[in-house]
C-alpha cells in the first residue's frame, strides 16, 4: 500500500451525513448491515485557490477521473451494498470478476487459533488486500490487517484495519505509537494480524532488473519479535502494467494516482494465491537485528513463486538399446560370502543388520550386486551410469563397506572407501576416483593423507524412510577409523540429485560452496573439471550469489527449499550428516558421465568434530581413544 508521503492523489469520499461510519468501533455487524452506502468510493478534491483554479478544475476534472478509472471504480463500489465486513469483501471481488487459485493444501496452512503475524508481498496496491483479508478471515474472524492509505479508502474495511504509517518518516512516528501497540496488544490477545510490510505497492527497480517490493519494514520485524508470535508467509503472483511502472520511475507520486485504474485491470481474472509453511518463533530469534528478520521473511515470501518452476526433468540415462540392470546375484552366495569373512571384517552386529567390510576379491557376488543396486537406486533419482551395473575400475581397489539384512537376506546399502596411504602410494593421485571429477593439488592431496575417500554410496530405497540404515553404516564406518585411527580425514563428493529443482539446487550450492571453507587451509586447493554455470539469482530485490546472506544455518536453507520442492523435501539426508560432522565444501562439479549430477567435493577433519558425534559413531572408550592418537582434548565432558 502506498506510503502516507503520496496522498496527493484520489481522496475517500466522505459519507453522507446522517450516516453511520463502519469504522465505529462497536462491532455490531447486525446494526452495521443496514448502514447507508457511500455511492463513492474516491473522488478529486476539489482545488483551494482563486476562480481559474477552480475553472482549470471544472474542466480537467471529468476527463482525468476517466484516465484513472475513478468513474467505472465508484460505480462497481456503488454496487456492493452490504456494509457487513465479509459479505462486502465477498460481493466487491465478485463485482471486480476477481477469482483466486489458492490449494486447499496452502489454505490448510492458516492457523485456526492463536497470534500470528502474516507477512505479504504487494505487487498490484489493493485488491491483494481485500483477498488477503477475505481468505483470513474465512479461517480466522478475528483476522486484521495493519494497513495505511489505500485500504484505508474503503469504510467497511474500517473495522478491520488498524491503520498505521510504519514505513514514513520520523515524522509519522507519534502518532504511530498508539496503532503500534495495538497491534501487539491484538497479537498479545491472540489474533491473527496480515501486514504488507513493503507499505506501498512493488515497483520496478533498473539497479536489480526485477519488479520487486522494497525493503521489507523493520518496525513490522520489531513487532514480530516484541511478540514472539509464528510468522506465515503469502505471495501474490503477478505485478502491475508496465505503463504503471514506467510512469513510476518519472515520479512516485504518478503510480499513486494510477492505482485505481491497476484496481481495474484486475477484473475478470484469476490471483494467485501461495502460503508457505508457519515459521515458529523459535526459528525468528537467532537473528540480530530487525533488518536482518525481514530480509528473511521477505526471502521466505517470494521464494514461494518459485513453485512455478517445473521439476527437474528427469535426465534420461545413456541405457543402450536392450540393456537392463543386470541379474540380481542369488541370496545364498550373497549370505555365504559376508558369513565367511573374518570377525574383524564384521564391523558392527545388531541382530537383524551387520556392517561388513570386504575388498572385492573376498566378496565377488556382493560387490556384483552393490553395482546392481548402485545403479537401481540412482536411476530412480534420475541419475546412473546407463549401464547395466554402476562399477568401475575403482571397485577393485577401493573398501567396500555394506550393510546386510539377515532378515531380508539382502544388501541394504553401502559406501565405498579408499584409504590415501595405500592408493597414492601405489597409483599416484590418478587412484583416486575424485580425481577423476575435480583437479587435486599437491596441498590438498598432503593434507589430506592418510585419508579416507567415501563416494558411491546408496541405500535402497525401501530403506530411506528410516534414518537407521544410515545411522547403521555411519556406526561402521566409525568402528573401522577407530580402529585404524591414522584416518583422521574423510573426503569425497556428495552428490546433489537431480530429483530436486534447479532452483533448489542453485540454492544450496550457493549456500555450501567456498564461503563455506573460506579461512581453511584447504580452500582454493581443489578445482572443479566442469564448474557449474551459475547466474544471480534474484529472490525478493536481492542478488544473492551466497544463499548465506540470508540463511544462518543448514536449518533455514531447509526450510526454503522444502517451500519451492513439491513433495516439500529440503536439505538432503546424507548432506546434512556430513555438515553435522564439520564438513566443508570445497567446489562443485557436473558430472558428465553420470547424468550431469552435480557433485560437492567435501572433506571432514574428525579431529574438529564434536566429540559426541564422534561417541555416537565410535563409541565413546573408542572416541576419546582416537582424540587422544591426535593429541586432541575432549572437552565434551
Amino acid at each position: 500500500m502506498p506510503s502516507k508521503h503520496n496522498q496527493d492523489g484520489p481522496q475517500p469520499a466522505t459519507r453522507p451525513e446522517g450516516t453511520r461510519d463502519p469504522r465505529a468501533e462497536d462491532g455490531n455487524r447486525d446494526t452495521m448491515q443496514h448502514q447507508a452506502h457511500s455511492p463513492e468510493l474516491i473522488r478529486l478534491p476539489p482545488p483551494s485557490g482563486g476562480p481559474f483554479k477552480k475553472t482549470l478544475y471544472n474542466l480537467l476534472t471529468q476527463p482525468l477521473c476517466r484516465i484513472i478509472g475513478l468513474p467505472e471504480l465508484n460505480r462497481i463500489y456503488a454496487q456492493v451494498t452490504d456494509a457487513d465486513t465479509d459479505i462486502f469483501l465477498t460481493e466487491l471481488l465478485d463485482e471486480l470478476g476477481v477469482s483466486v487459485a489458492l490449494s486447499d493444501e496452502d489454505r490448510a496452512r492458516i492457523p485456526v487459533d492463536g497470534p500470528c503475524v502474516v507477512v505479504a508481498n504487494h505487487p498490484f496496491g489493493a485488491v491483494e488486500g481485500v483477498i488477503l483479508a477475505k481468505i483470513l478471515r474465512e479461517v480466522r474472524p478475528d483476522a486484521k490487517l495493519m494497513a495505511n492509505y489505500m485500504l484505508a479508502l474503503i469504510p467497511e474495511m474500517g473495522r478491520i484495519i488498524i491503520q498505521v504509517d510504519p514505513f514514513g518518516s520520523d515524522a509519522s512516528t507519534g502518532k504511530n505509537i498508539g496503532p503500534l501497540k495495538d497491534s501487539i496488544r491484538f497479537l498479545r490477545q491472540g489474533g491473527i494480524l496480515g501486514v504488507f510490510p513493503a507499505g506501498e505497492v512493488s515497483t520496478l527497480n533498473l539497479k536489480k532488473r526485477a519488479i520487486t517490493d522494497k525493503q521489507w519494514s523493520p518496525t513490522v520485524g520489531r513487532i514480530i519479535r516484541r511478540t514472539g508470535v509464528p510468522v506465515l508467509p503469502v505471495f501474490f503472483k503477478g505485478s502491475n502494467r508496465a505503463l504503471f511502472h514506467l510512469l513510476g520511475l518519472i515520479h512516485p507520486k504518478l503510480r499513486t494516482v494510477m492505482l485505481p485504474r491497476e484496481m481495474l485491470k484486475r477484473q475478470n481474472t484469476t490471483i494467485e494465491m501461495r502460503i508457505g509453511h508457519p515459521i515458529p518463533p523459535a526459528q525468528l530469534k537467532g537473528f540480530e537485528t530487525d533488518e536482518q528478520l525481514m530480509d528473511y521473511l521477505k526471502l521466505r515470501t517470494y521464494v514461494l513463486r518459485n513453485r512455478d518452476e517445473k521439476p527437474q526433468k528427469r535426465v534420461q540415462v545413456p541405457e543402450l538399446p536392450g540393456v537392463s540392470l543386470v541379474a540380481p546375484k542369488p541370496r545364498e552366495v550373497l549370505e555365504g560370502e559376508i558369513e565367511g569373512l573374518p570377525p574383524e571384517q564384521l564391523l558392527v552386529d545388531a541382530g537383524d543388520q551387520i556392517v561388513f567390510i570386504a575388498r572385492r576379491p573376498q566378496i565377488p557376488a556382493c560387490v556384483e550386486e552393490i553395482g546392481r543396486l548402485r545403479e537401481m537406486t540412482f536411476r530412480e533419482v534420475g541419475e546412473g551410469t546407463g549401464k547395466a551395473t554402476d562399477l568401475d575400475r575403482f571397485d577393485d581397489t577401493y573398501w567396500h563397506l555394506g550393510l546386510w539384512s539377515r532378515t531380508e537376506r539382502e544388501i541394504m546399502g553401502a559406501y565405498r572407501l579408499g584409504p590415501t596411504d595405500e592408493i597414492l602410494t601405489a597409483e599416484g593421485p590418478d587412484g583416486l576416483y575424485t580425481n577423476t571429477l575435480f583437479r587435486l593439488k599437491t596441498k590438498f592431496l598432503g593434507e589430506i593423507d592418510p585419508g579416507l575417500e567415501m563416494g558411491r554410496s546408496f541405500i535402497q530405497n525401501r530403506y530411506q524412510k528410516s534414518y537407521t540404515s544410515l545411522l547403521m553404516l555411519w556406526r561402521g564406518i566409525g568402528t573401522f577409523v577407530a580402529r585404524n585411527p591414522r584416518y583422521a580425514t574423510l573426503f569425497g563428493p556428495v552428490s546433489i540429485s537431480n530429483d530436486y529443482r534447479s532452483f533448489s539446487r542453485e540454492l544450496m550450492l550457493r549456500f555450501l560452496s567456498m564461503r563455506e571453507a573460506a579461512g581453511w587451509p584447504l580452500a582454493g586447493s581443489v578445482k572443479a573439471k566442469t564448474p557449474p554455470k551459475l547466474k544471480p539469482l534474484h529472490l525478493s530485490g536481492l542478488v544473492i550469489n551466497s544463499a548465506r546472506q540470508v540463511c544462518r544455518d543448514i536449518d533455514d536453507l531447509a526450510s526454503l527449499i522444502s517451500e519451492v520442492e513439491s513433495d516439500k523435501k529440503g536439505v538432503p539426508v546424507l548432506l546434512r550428516q556430513y555438515l553435522k560432522l564439520g564438513g566443508k565444501f570445497l567446489a562443485f562439479n557436473v558430472d558428465q558421465d553420470f547424468a550431469d549430477a552435480l557433485d560437492g567435493l567435501i572433506v571432514v577433519d574428525l579431529r574438529k568434530t564434536d566429540p559426541k558425534i564422534l561417541a555416537r559413531y565410535m563409541g565413546k572408550d573408542e572416541a576419546q581413544a582416537f582424540l587422544t592418537h591426535h593429541g586432541v582434548a575432549d572437552e565434551s565432558d
